[in-house]
């Protein structure tokens, strides 16, 4: 649904969309989806690498240009791709599942409650940024 709405892109090109989820797992987290429909992230294709590092680098830019503070982020990445089963089940994860990476951002030893919301209990994390927001 966030591929559709502009309010949540960082970025296109031919192969993948840059956006900030609604409903992300952290605070500045940037998925990169990309536009062909694919279970998999082992289906990519050759020429769809040099557009996953485009889309990969534009997300980090754009984070970093939210703040001073976010120009030194470290950030984690994870390739959230359907498991390898049987037959069946493979059949089922192709049409419903779409592979994606995700990115999130954090900057150790700066307090980020300002910038993201994040709650001081380790457990527990509010969002103060809406998306639109981290896209402007």
């Amino acid at each position: 649904e966030e591929v559709n709405l502009d309010t949540q892109v960082l970025m296109r090109n031919r192969g993948f969309v840059a956006l900030i989820p609604w409903a992300s797992g952290s605070p500045l987290e940037v998925w990169l989806v990309p536009n062909r429909h694919r279970s998999s992230y082992l289906s990519i294709q050759q020429l769809e690498v040099v557009d996953l590092a485009t889309a990969f680098k534009a997300a980090i830019t754009a984070v970093a240009q939210i703040s001073p503070v976010l120009r030194c982020a470290s950030y984690g990445w994870q390739i959230c791709t359907a498991p390898l089963g049987s037959p069946a089940t493979d059949r089922t994860l192709e049409q419903a599942f779409h592979w994606h990476i995700r990115l999130r951002f954090e900057v150790p030893g700066v307090s980020i409650d300002a910038v993201t919301g994040r709650d001081p209990r380790p457990d527990r994390e509010v969002h103060r940024l809406r998306p639109e927001q981290v896209v402007e």
